[in-house]
């Protein structure tokens, strides 16, 4: 069946560049998951402003057969629109947003994407949360509660679907997360565009803002050797990290110091109550990093959620939740 374009959606992304406004981009990244989102920006007269879309390409080695290579997320006043390519090619949906913003080839290391192909351009379809937006399963997938086992279960059998981390469907509006994410991205633009930030679903969460997190690491001067890498999840070792959010301390509050709780109580059968509580920490490291096909010493940044339930108790206010809650600490993808 033949997909068409909506030409709404594809006239928002395009937004032709003037003579005084051009699209770039950028060279940070956003990584969740098997995911990774490059922002686009626009320069107005030589000066980095709003970030027009992000570009999120997967990791083809970790799709099945027909699974969906890549989601543009593109924004345009208040809302972001979504577009997809019905191909297992990157560089398909690559040359077709360079070319809609005429971006330049010597822009393709910025992707992070190796053996670059003279893949023909092609033009992008209305997309719907996991789907293309005429897909048979559009409406089911849209519209069903369980909507992640759906899109799980698609990408597990090679279906042509995504299962990007930035529209898991839980308590963040994915409009709100993709405006903390483009909020990140500016920052990191103007922070001298070097930045890797690894988020997991849960903290991408908290990016939009439902979620307490701590102080950003101050960004040292950049080294000529990267120092050398301390898998997140674990408490990093001093002096290569530079710590945000936290100290280390004993995984069940209230010892651990740190931010204050975000904290929600919900009513359960028969008049009891349920306790969540979160908060993020960040660390930063410069990494040496693979950019197409060299090395090259990035800002790495991280930022790791601590959630604790308690299924007996309502919570307290502000938090932090009952001793004996369990709590999950330092989580990523």
């Amino acid at each position: 069946m033949k997909r068409y374009v909506v030409a709404g959606l594809l006239g928002l992304a395009v937004s032709c560049a003037t003579a005084q406004t051009s699209y770039h981009v950028s060279s940070s990244k956003i990584i969740t998951g098997s995911w990774t989102m490059t922002p686009i920006y626009a320069r107005a007269n030589g000066v980095p402003g709003a970030i027009h879309s992000f570009q999120a390409l997967a990791d083809t080695s970790a799709l099945e057969s027909e699974n969906l290579v890549a989601v543009w997320y593109v924004h345009e006043g208040a809302k972001w629109y979504t577009l997809s390519w019905d191909t297992t090619d990157p560089w398909t949906a690559i040359k077709s947003v360079t070319a809609l913003l005429d971006i330049s080839d010597s822009a393709d290391a910025g992707w992070w994407v190796e053996s670059a192909k003279n893949s023909p351009a092609q033009a992008p379809e209305a997309y719907a949360s996991g789907v293309l937006a005429d897909d048979p399963l559009a409406f089911l997938v849209e519209s069903s509660p369980n909507r992640n086992k759906i899109v799980e279960l698609l990408t597990s059998i090679g279906y042509p679907a995504a299962n990007v981390p930035v529209e898991v469907d839980d308590d963040c509006a994915v409009n709100d997360r993709l405006d903390g994410l483009a909020a990140e991205a500016r920052a990191m633009i103007a922070n001298g565009d070097d930045t890797v930030l690894s988020l997991s679903t849960a903290a991408m969460c908290n990016v939009a803002g439902t979620t307490p997190v701590g102080p950003e690491p101050t960004q040292p001067p950049k080294p000529v050797t990267a120092p050398p890498w301390s898998p997140p999840g674990t408490v990093p070792a001093s002096p290569a990290w530079t710590p945000g959010g936290w100290p280390p301390g004993p995984a069940i509050p209230p010892a651990l110091p740190g931010p204050a709780w975000g904290c929600t109580s919900t009513s359960t059968l028969g008049g009891g109550n349920s306790c969540s509580c979160a908060r993020t920490q960040q660390w930063g490291q410069w990494q040496s990093t693979t950019c197409w096909g060299f090395t090259c010493i990035k800002w790495h940044r991280v930022k790791e959620t601590e959630t604790c339930t308690d299924l007996m108790v309502a919570c307290p206010p502000g938090g932090p939740p009952a001793s004996q809650a369990s709590c999950t600490t330092r989580v990523t993808d």
